[in-house]
């Protein structure tokens, strides 16, 4: 009798878990295969489910014909992902409510919120260091320490890092064709593996090299075999679940997202929402990133090799409380 009661507990549960969880709708254009926005799609959605296997995630095809049933259908959904830019001018009339939980994949929230590379970046740094729980080393792979757009990413990179509680030094390696044995034997040592190289060879040689054996990897090169930076701007449902479950809620996730995994543990759907508080976490990165009082500067310390560079964090040590987070060694 108890085990039927049991049961009977349990199948009531669901019901009303099914009844009242979230529901996000990913929206796409044509064939799933015929350009990257929609193969970003797929995956988006993949790693969402993943993610949260009690919220409802579907998929809507649209075109010039569907566009009055999206129109109607947008209001059954708690958010909405836009997987192709050119899909933008379907919005135009829609009402304010609808536009408030539409997330358009390029980059930007419909007239809201946005991701450009340096957040994306960010959030690359936030998953390592939550793979490694902040003991163990992460390697970056860099393509150019010349230009100062490389150096913002590095350091929205490592930002997230911080944020995510890592304290332990980063090898930042220069990627040259011709060094690939060397880069190999000072990346066995590393835990986790983040990628910001778009050179094809080096993701050749990853594979050959059996990468998985890295624990966590993420590659932004558009023909990597792997996760690239691409479908973090564009699916960033694992990533920012994952830093809205810690940062907002102040619990974590028992599932694998993105390579890696935490420890513990369960949590019921009714203490998850899908709201705008999900993004206060970009504006917190953006104040620091961005503003007089979070600029990092950057110094480049060579020795007579030219092997070592240095970023100096000593205009931000209120946060890094530490002057050697980056230990970088170019491979020339």
């Amino acid at each position: 009798m108890r085990r039927v009661l049991v049961l009977f507990v349990f199948i009531f549960i669901m019901a009303i878990q099914s009844f009242f969880a979230e529901s996000v709708l990913f929206v796409y254009k044509g064939d799933m295969k015929s350009n990257l926005w929609n193969l970003s799609h797929e995956l988006g959605q993949i790693y969402f489910s993943k993610a949260f296997p009690t919220v409802n995630v579907e998929d809507m095809e649209i075109s010039e014909e569907s566009t009055g049933d999206f129109m109607r259908q947008i209001g059954d959904y708690d958010l909405v992902f836009i997987t192709d830019p050119s899909l933008e001018r379907y919005l135009d009339n829609l009402p304010e409510p609808s536009l408030s939980k539409i997330w358009v994949c390029n980059g930007e929230k419909y007239r809201g919120y946005f991701i450009k590379d340096y957040e994306a970046t960010f959030l690359l740094g936030v998953a390592a260091g939550l793979y490694t729980g902040g003991q163990k080393k992460i390697a970056v792979l860099i393509d150019s320490i010349d230009n100062e757009m490389y150096f913002r990413m590095v350091n929205a990179l490592l930002l997230g890092m911080r944020e995510a509680g890592y304290n332990d030094d980063v090898e930042v390696l220069k990627v040259c064709n011709k060094d690939f044995d060397e880069l190999f034997l000072k990346l066995k040592d590393c835990t986790a593996v983040v990628n910001l190289s778009t050179n094809s060879k080096l993701v050749k040689k990853l594979e050959e090299w059996k990468i998985d054996n890295f624990g966590f990897y993420i590659d932004q090169s558009i023909n990597g075999k792997f996760h690239n930076l691409v479908d973090v701007v564009l699916n960033w449902g694992a990533v920012y679940s994952r830093i809205y479950m810690n940062e907002v809620r102040g619990i974590k996730m028992s599932n694998n997202c993105y390579g890696f995994e935490d420890k513990a543990l369960l949590f019921s759907p009714f203490n998850f929402r899908i709201d705008r508080k999900i993004f206060n976490i970009l504006d917190y990165f953006k104040k620091k990133l961005i503003s007089n009082e979070y600029r990092i500067f950057k110094e480049e310390l060579l020795d007579t090799n030219n092997q070592k560079i240095q970023i100096d964090f000593s205009q931000d040590r209120q946060i890094f409380k530490m002057n050697k987070f980056l230990k970088g060694v170019v491979i020339e």
